[in-house]
């Protein structure tokens, strides 16, 4: 990697970077049901349940990742994952899931929960790369009404 990255906590001051970096994603990915705005980002701001890791270099954010501490279960669950096409394989996912993975440790968690769709393979062969593996447990079921 050829560049200074940092990955903390996003905060508020953030979300308007975020929601542009995530509404570009959308555009290739077409999340359904997922409408990526202020309310949605603030949502993951602060709470103790859930978070979103900013991955930064100078004042721009050009990496992030949103999950949720599910303590009823013990496990964390990944929702969103994304990288600005300008900062692709630069290696800023792999700092995004090794803070996510540290931070569900601390927790005493060990288990982390993605999801990827069947087209995106790229998705697919990052998740298995960094040792995930295919469930074969469960099949996502939508109803678009």
């Amino acid at each position: 990697m050829g560049i200074d990255v940092n990955v903390r906590a996003a905060k508020p001051r953030d979300i308007p970077e975020l929601i542009r970096l995530y509404n570009g994603v959308n555009e290739i990915n077409d999340y359904p049901g997922v409408i990526f705005n202020h309310s949605y980002f603030r949502h993951f701001i602060g709470s103790r349940e859930k978070i979103i890791l900013v991955a930064e270099s100078g004042s721009s954010v050009i990496g992030a990742l949103s999950a949720e501490f599910l303590s009823y279960a013990k496990y964390t669950y990944l929702n969103h994952a994304v990288i600005s096409k300008k900062n692709m394989n630069n290696g800023i996912g792999n700092l995004l899931f090794r803070e996510i993975e540290s931070k569900t440790k601390k927790r005493g968690y060990n288990i982390i929960v993605s999801e990827a769709y069947d087209w995106n393979k790229k998705i697919q062969e990052f998740l298995e790369h960094r040792g995930y593996a295919e469930s074969g447990k469960t099949i996502l079921y939508i109803k678009k009404l």
